[in-house]
């Protein structure tokens, strides 16, 4: 089972969403928790290395779930995230696009990663959508 962290940014009714250039899907900031790693250093280092974003401040726990996509197994855990730094400023991936999305999109069965159906349940059941 693949371990998979990420972080959902509000601001403004909106979320911090990225995609891969050869992927179809919007997603949260996130990846991979490495061996011997917590899910909250994971998430530090991929909003590092995803966003160029420093200090991030990770203010509550919002969910954990496994999920089952295109075959392979996963387990999230997600978190809310304040930034500091504006992503428009600290971006320079090649093969990366980020972009503020309307919480509601998350929703979006044909564009965004089946993970955020399950996340948007979840932030409306704490009152954030």
């Amino acid at each position: 089972m693949e371990k998979i962290v990420n972080g959902i940014v509000i601001r403004e009714g909106k979320y911090l969403a990225v995609r891969e250039a050869k992927d179809w899907y919007w997603k949260l900031p996130g990846g991979e928790i490495e061996d011997n790693e917590s899910p909250e250093a994971a998430l530090i280092r991929e909003f590092e290395e995803e966003l160029n974003i420093s200090g991030i401040s990770i203010t509550r726990k919002i969910a954990e779930f496994p999920l089952n996509f295109k075959g392979r197994n996963f387990y999230f855990h997600s978190y809310l995230v304040e930034i500091a730094q504006d992503p428009s400023k600290t971006f320079d991936e090649d093969n990366l696009q980020f972009e503020w999305q309307p919480l509601v999109r998350m929703l979006n069965t044909k564009d965004q990663a089946p993970s955020q159906q399950t996340l948007y349940q979840r932030l409306t059941e704490l009152g954030l959508t």
